[in-house]
């Protein structure tokens, strides 16, 4: 399913969100297999904490998503972070990535298994990739004065 840019309304950044998870949970092209982890996932959500999957997926994106990035820039011979503000797709798109990266690095078991407990973690407002935005906006701080070399 190929989505244009343009006018996005709140149901259209769900169907990217959705997709961009998709993607991320694929291995070796079987999507079929991530379509199944989602799903089971999403039940999982709606057994145990009465909340619909899309009310889930925006709450994760929200949380984790960044505001803003590092861009590598040299000059005379020094390689500086330059914080910049990042699109609201690219920041959707990262949120995600760090999302199913840091859930891979979990030993629980089933892929299923780690995705929820970093989600849980994540609606509890604690976990990985929280740590990771955190991290990011504290590095953007500290490089705020290489703004000038944009």
């Amino acid at each position: 399913m190929v989505l244009k840019k343009g006018n996005i309304t709140k149901n259209d950044l769900s169907k990217k969100a959705l997709n961009l998870l998709l993607r991320n949970l694929m291995r070796k092209g079987l999507s079929i297999k991530s379509e199944k982890v989602l799903h089971d996932l999403f039940l999982l959500f709606k057994r145990t904490r009465n909340i619909h999957g899309n009310v889930v997926l925006s709450s994760l994106i929200s949380e984790v998503k960044p505001v803003v990035s590092l861009k590598r820039k040299k000059v005379g011979g020094i390689q500086y972070r330059i914080p910049v503000y990042l699109e609201d797709l690219k920041g959707s798109s990262l949120a995600v990535k760090w999302v199913v990266s840091s859930s891979c690095g979990r030993k629980l078991g089933p892929r299923f298994d780690c995705l929820s407990v970093e989600l849980n973690s994540i609606l509890n407002l604690e976990g990985r990739s929280l740590e990771k935005k955190q991290s990011l906006y504290d590095q953007a701080l500290l490089n705020r004065a290489y703004i000038k070399y944009l």
